[in-house]
């Protein structure tokens, strides 16, 4: 399998476009099965748009990572120090992982991962939301992280069981 390379992004159209492609994709793969078709492609269209990924990678406040198998995006993470947090590290410095997608073919590469990691070392603890179910959740535990807070839905969209994993 080909080197994974980590890099920081801009919002130029073809970082849009790849962003847009994956977040589609691994929706699909990731939650097929797990909620309506409808809702899916609501959470699609309502994420994935140009506009919204526009916005989102000029926001100073997030950082994007997209990561490449030779030239092709296979994976992308946003990782923010602002907005909503899990209710134990409302009195920490702690970064989000707010966004982390890889495609199915390249879920066991973990540089997209321990770049996320190596960013948030800064801070007191980084946190990310996962379904509740997720096999993912295994690879994160190894990493350091551990189930914080379950939750009935995540807030964004997605009508299913969530939990926090924060890695102090």
């Amino acid at each position: 399998m080909e080197t994974i390379t980590v890099k920081f992004v801009v919002a130029a159209d073809s970082v849009i476009a790849d962003i847009a492609r994956l977040g589609r994709a691994i929706v699909l793969e990731k939650y097929a099965g797990l909620a309506q078709a409808a809702v899916l492609e609501h959470y699609i269209t309502t994420h994935f748009n140009e506009k919204t990924l526009t916005d989102s990678i000029n926001n100073f406040s997030n950082q994007w990572l997209v990561a490449y198998a030779g030239e092709e995006a296979v994976g992308f993470a946003r990782l923010s120090a602002k907005g909503k947090r899990p209710p134990v590290l409302h009195d920490k410095r702690s970064m989000g992982i707010t966004a982390f997608f890889m495609l199915r073919a390249y879920a066991d590469q973990v540089a997209l991962l321990e770049k996320c990691i190596g960013l948030g070392n800064q801070y007191d603890a980084i946190w990310l939301a996962e379904h509740a179910e997720s096999p993912a959740i295994g690879l994160l535990e190894r990493y350091g992280f551990k189930k914080a807070e379950v939750a009935e839905q995540r807030a964004d969209d997605l009508p299913l069981p969530f939990v926090y994993l924060v890695k102090a």
